[in-house]
């Protein structure tokens, strides 16, 4: 029934919105709708009325909820038809599995609007293909599709590829990621051994942390660029006053965030629900329908990766309206369009946009606001909207310290988390086969514990090139897993990324890539 359906497709957006917590940055989900046999003339009239109509619906509805997501360019759902067995009709009207093996693909980035495979031609049984009784052997073998479905998921090896399918050495007409989709990452090719010595090897690493380690000058992350990196309908936190419709500071209309102000400082706390990392390039308030004396006209924005990281201050300032004490105002329910380059020209907003050139990307975002218009405010906060234009950063891919290779150390198991015990200077992790992409710039963050009263130190390297020592800050316990990051630039397709040990006694969890 279409109410089956949209619940299965909606407890799949639960699913989806849950994966931060479960740690996951790639999910399949598998929905199943029967009665597509027809083997009668009254099931086959029945079929688009009823079971495909059911079917369009609850994918119309799942489809716009993963575009109001920001999600759409990140899925990719594929139908996968009945069986085939026989073309002939039957007795009853109707077709015994009749053109089954047919599929359709869709989502942001596929590379639609064309057919994949051959139509057998001539239709009968002059074919080649033809085996009796209205039965063709297929032209397309199904690993086709999965193959480029799993080159787009980030598996680019052949080696790989030939594990998850293991019949893909029998067919010469796969399709590729690039077949099916305009961003999937080019296959890796093997690399050959050389005997030639490297020219210029790594230098000698020193115990000198680099405080804030980065690459200068930073290269330009790649994603899209977007009005807001907020995320229509993520989750607010108010601090330092009290909300009942926090929600409305993102949900992309002009209804009115109000916060009774209970101490100080006092603003909100973005969790983007795309879980994407993002670069802020500035920041736009729209006011309230409300007196313009509760408008915020100073602010404080900060970023950090998660709720275990500390708070990164990005930008500070004032707004334009600390100068206008009457800006115009905006009534409520009013839907608000904007884009990456403007704000929303039929309502009113204040915007900063100094800091276009900022490159430190984050997960989770912070903005306090520091004063309000006018002296007789009161205890309360009031805008419409708050938007934060900047760049989606491409992917992420997670890591665990236990696949890896290492040197020394010891893996332990502590509350069901694997991680690497780094026992003495000179141990070393080192990730293999790191994704990165078509290459370019890209973050390295990584899970650790440090229940020392000081500083840990880490070098990093990537594919033999030193990037900089991390120093990783005691964390509260050895359970308390935290996350310390470095930018730098990542090769196309598979790196080496090295953590080696120039203090001693912690622990490293996983290493993820943000891209």
């Amino acid at each position: 029934s279409s109410g089956s359906m949209d619940g299965r497709f909606m407890a799949i957006a639960k699913h989806i919105k849950s994966r931060s917590f479960r740690k996951v940055n790639r999910d399949v989900f598998v929905v199943h709708q029967k009665r597509y046999d027809h083997h009668s003339e009254n099931n086959l009239a029945d079929m688009f009325s009823g079971d495909g109509g059911n079917a369009n619906g609850a994918l119309t509805v799942f489809m716009d909820w993963l575009k109001n997501e920001g999600l759409w360019d990140n899925t990719a759902i594929l139908m996968q038809s009945d069986f085939g067995r026989s073309l002939n009709p039957n007795s009853n009207g109707g077709t015994d599995h009749a053109w089954g093996g047919n599929y359709f693909l869709i989502g942001g980035k596929v590379n639609g609007g064309k057919i994949l495979g051959d139509f057998p031609s001539p239709l009968s049984p002059d074919h080649s293909n033809w085996i009796g009784r209205g039965r063709f052997i297929p032209t397309t073998p199904w690993d086709s599709v999965w193959n480029g479905i799993a080159q787009w998921l980030g598996v680019t090896s052949d080696a790989d590829l030939d594990f998850i399918l293991p019949n893909r050495g029998s067919f010469s007409n796969l399709f590729s990621g690039l077949d099916l989709f305009t961003d999937a990452p080019q296959p890796t090719a093997p690399i050959e051994p050389t005997n030639s010595p490297t020219q210029n090897p790594t230098p000698p690493p020193t115990n000198a942390p680099t405080g804030k380690p980065t690459i200068s000058p930073m290269p330009t992350l790649y994603g899209t660029l977007v009005g807001t990196v907020a995320g229509k309908s993520s989750p607010i936190t108010p601090f330092g006053c009290v909300s009942t419709n926090a929600f409305q500071a993102v949900d992309a209309t002009t209804n009115p965030l109000q916060c009774a102000i209970d101490s100080s400082p006092s603003g909100i706390e973005i969790s983007p629900f795309h879980q994407k990392l993002s670069v802020v390039h500035g920041i736009r308030v729209y006011s309230s329908k409300h007196y313009p004396i509760y408008d915020p006209v100073s602010y404080v924005l900060e970023g950090r990766l998660n709720s275990t990281s500390p708070w990164q201050e990005i930008a500070n300032g004032d707004f334009d309206w600390i100068t206008d004490s009457t800006p115009s105002r905006n009534p409520s329910g009013n839907p608000i369009v904007s884009s990456y380059e403007s704000g929303d020209p039929d309502r009113s907003f204040t915007e900063v946009s100094s800091f276009p050139e900022n490159q430190m990307a984050y997960l989770e975002y912070k903005i306090t606001m520091v004063n309000r218009q006018g002296s007789a405010a009161g205890s309360i906060l009031k805008f419409a909207e708050i938007e934060l234009p900047g760049l989606l950063v491409a992917s992420m891919t997670t890591y665990e310290a236990e696949d890896q290779t290492m040197s020394g150390g010891v893996v332990y198991n502590h509350n069901g988390v694997d991680y690497f015990y780094i026992d003495a200077i000179g141990d070393y992790i080192e990730f293999a086969n790191v994704d990165g992409g078509s290459g370019g710039a890209c973050t390295l963050s990584f899970s650790y514990t440090n229940c020392k009263s000081s500083d840990r130190l880490l070098e990093v390297t990537v594919n033999g090139n030193t990037i900089g020592n991390l120093a990783l800050p005691p964390t509260q316990s050895c359970s308390d897993w935290s996350n310390i990051v470095i930018h730098t630039t990542c090769a196309t397709g598979n790196n080496v990324v090295r953590g080696t040990a120039l203090s001693n006694d912690f622990n490293i969890n996983s290493m993820t890539i943000y891209r």
